[in-house]
Formats: C-alpha cells, structure tokens, sequence
C-alpha cells in the first residue's frame, strides 16, 4: 500500500464514474438500497446498511474509521440518479443521529447504530456479510464519490488479500473523495469491508483497498452487536424489511350457500415469522360475519353446512374478518 492516499483527498474524475442505475449496477438492486452517503462535521463519506443474525431490522452501518462520523451524522438513502447518467437523484431520503458502537483504524472499520427505525420510504437493506479470509472471485464497490449520486466499480478478478485490507484494481469504474466507507461486495453480494484508500485518482488502472470486516469482527468483538443470536457465522445473508407483496398462489372457493355466493380464500409466502413474507387474502365473505381460515401445508376440502370450507394441516389457524387480510409488506415507492 506504499504511497496510496485516503479517500477523503479528492479530484473530480466524473467521466470515469458509472451510476449505479446504469447496467453495470443492474444484477445488484438489493446492494444500491444497502449503500448510503453520509454526512458528519462538514466530511462526505459512504457507508452500507449490514445485517445482524436476528433479522430484525437493526440500522446497523459499516464505514471506514477514518470517516471519523459522530453521533450528529445525517444518512441520505437513494441518492442515485434515476437512469444511467440521466435523471434526478433525490436528497430528502435522510435520517439524522447514531450511536458510534466500535472503531478499529488498524483495519479501517467504523461500527454505527443509527438511532431511528429506517422507514420504508428510504427503501433500506441490511446487506449480508461475509468474515472468510479467502479472495472473491468477484469483487465491486458502491459509494458516493465527492459526495454526488451513487456510482459502481467493477473488479471482474476479484480481491487480492493484505495483512490489514482487501485489494482490487478496477475493470471498470474508480474511486474518489468521498467513496471512503462505502462496501466491497462479493460474487455473492456480501460485505467484505470498506473503502479505505486508493494509489492514484486516475480513470483507468486504480487500484484501490478496503477494511478486512473478518479482522474488524475479532478484533472489536463486533459479534455483540451483528450475532444476538450466538450462531457465530462465517456468512450471513441480507434482509429486507420491506419486502415486496407476493401474490397468493394457493386458492381454493367455497360453494355457494343460504347467505351468498362463497368465498374465495387465497395465501402465499412461508410460515417461518423471519422471512416476512406470508399474505392472506380472502375475498366473497358475508358482510359482518366471522369466517375463519386454515392454513396447512397440505389443501383439502371439508364439508360445511350447504358448502365448502378449506382446510390444511393444523399448522396455523388465523381468524380474517375482513375481506382482505393483513399482509406484512408493502407496494415499493
């Protein structure tokens, strides 16, 4: 890493920079909601939203140590342009407030907690993770180079390994002032570590480092924090809080009886509470009456007064007493 330069050094390279909305970033939807810009003291850097093994929704934010945010950082989401090159980026996704939970300059890591719930509307994800001490086949960075919209950088060879960081050298893309922070991906999408430093701030040929997580976790028992679970490990995938609606795909009708012409019942998703996924919809019910619905792994069909109910295995029973039922997640904005 001799004679490299920290990214909070800038030099605009704009002709160089690739949007994320451009279709380099395509494969990677879930990976531009985890990235964000942040602002602290009047300095620029990038940071990713990261999952912990609960699931459950905790802001946590990986960053680089140098960044030095304090407990006053404002987080801006889906700053990107809309397009590839073309279209506007908006600025009014923003939280304000962290707790600064670790920081390690030996591995150039930086622990957050940002203070509030993110709400749907900024469309976050806690991206997955990874502490293996092998290369990526597949290494590509995002981050808010000198501040503006989110951009990409592609190193088809993925990582090399150094004592402290990760190295790539771009195919495509660069890094500037402000990327600092922002997460190295892997072939699957999970967290390697931050953006550090960089040789030169050149259009072609950069190569640039990043934090080892893997070292950060030892080193700062990061596990309090990122593993409330205790299963201890070496990866772990991303969540959405948010997930998009799933249409039902398991559907069954009542006859029709004395009081109407029957009902249509309908689910779909999983029963396990983590993934956040199961929809009931249950349409053509009596006006102001209780109907109950059964919900197995396994559909039949019982006979209930003059029609039919629908029946599964006795695996989860949920009373519907309107004619759409909860869903637990939401049309994206």
């Amino acid at each position: 890493m001799e004679g490299s330069v920290r990214l909070d050094d800038t030099q605009a390279l704009g002709p160089c920079l690739i949007d994320v909305n451009c279709p380099q970033g395509d494969p990677y939807p879930n990976q531009k909601k985890a990235t964000m810009r942040t602002l602290s003291a009047g300095a620029l850097c990038s940071g990713a939203l990261v999952n912990n093994t609960a699931n459950n929704g905790t802001p946590y934010v990986l960053t680089a140590d140098h960044c030095g945010q304090t407990t006053s950082t404002v987080f801006m989401f889906r700053y990107q342009t809309s397009g590839c090159a073309t279209g506007a980026a908006p600025t009014n996704y923003t939280l304000s407030g962290c707790a600064v939970l670790t920081t390690s300059p030996t591995y150039d890591c930086r622990l957050l907690r940002i203070n509030s719930t993110v709400p749907s509307t900024h469309q976050p994800y806690m991206a997955g993770w990874t502490r293996a001490t092998t290369n990526a086949t597949l290494a590509y960075a995002m981050g808010h180079p000198s501040g503006g919209p989110k951009k990409i950088s592609i190193d088809n060879n993925g990582t090399a390994v150094e004592n402290t960081l990760w190295r790539v050298a771009w195919n495509q893309g660069t890094l500037e002032g402000g990327s600092s922070g922002g997460p190295l991906f892997d072939q699957n999408g999970r967290v390697k570590g931050p953006a550090c430093c960089v040789d030169a701030f050149v259009c072609t040929g950069q190569t640039a480092w990043f934090g080892r997580f893997d070292r950060f976790w030892t080193a700062n028992a990061i596990a309090q924090w990122l593993d409330p679970v205790g299963s201890n490990p070496t990866t772990l995938n991303g969540f959405d809080p948010f997930p998009p609606c799933v249409l039902p795909t398991n559907v069954c009708s009542s006859s029709p009886n004395s009081v109407g012409p029957g009902a249509t019942m309908a689910w779909a998703g999983s029963t396990v509470r983590a993934q956040n996924n199961f929809t009931i919809v249950a349409s053509g019910l009596p006006p102001n009456a209780a109907n109950i619905f059964y919900y197995g792994q396994a559909q039949a069909f019982t006979a209930f007064g003059n029609g039919w109910r629908c029946v599964g295995g006795s695996v989860l029973r949920l009373p519907v007493t309107s004619e759409i039922g909860r869903a637990s997640c939401r049309e994206r904005v």
